[in-house]
């Protein structure tokens, strides 16, 4: 049996649709760019990977290596006296490298942050040291063990 309009299909199946011909119906030009003008490659015209003109350019920064040393010192300066005063001291040293380096370096936020955190554990150990001083206490091995217990790992 045959199908309204000569078609031949399956039982209960839908009329297919009409197609249009391969062609009609399609944008002129390149189907790729869409600007109905052929572009032979594909692409859309233009200079891509072309760097833009803005200031001096992009700049290859590197983080100072004494500003990195001195946060770090600085977050450990629970284990007592010696990595505070590092951090302090490479705190400075990396903030003068890097004023002195022209652009070239970075890290004054990392060096900044190491000196604050170095005077913050001297601080620290000198109030805890005055107060165990002036606590009153019969034996001063109480006063010494103290302050090895907040001194982290000396001893």
């Amino acid at each position: 049996m045959g199908q309204p309009g000569g078609q031949i299909g399956y039982p209960g199946q839908l009329p297919a649709y009409p197609q249009q011909p391969y062609g009609v119906g399609a944008p002129p030009g390149d189907p790729y760019t869409g600007t109905g003008y052929p572009s032979g490659t594909g692409y859309p015209s233009g200079q891509y990977g072309q760097y833009g003109q803005y200031g001096f350019g992009a700049q290859n920064r590197k983080t100072n290596g004494l500003a990195v040393a001195s946060l770090v010192c600085g977050i450990g300066g629970f284990l007592f006296f010696i990595p505070t005063i590092l951090a302090i001291v490479f705190g400075f040293v990396a903030r003068a490298q890097i004023r002195g380096s022209n652009g070239r370096q970075g890290g004054q936020g990392l060096a900044t942050a190491g000196i604050i955190l170095g005077f913050a554990w001297v601080a620290f150990f000198v109030v805890v040291f005055v107060t165990s001083a002036t606590t009153t206490s019969n034996s001063s091995g109480i006063v010494l063990s103290h302050l090895v217990a907040v001194g982290g790992l000396v001893g």
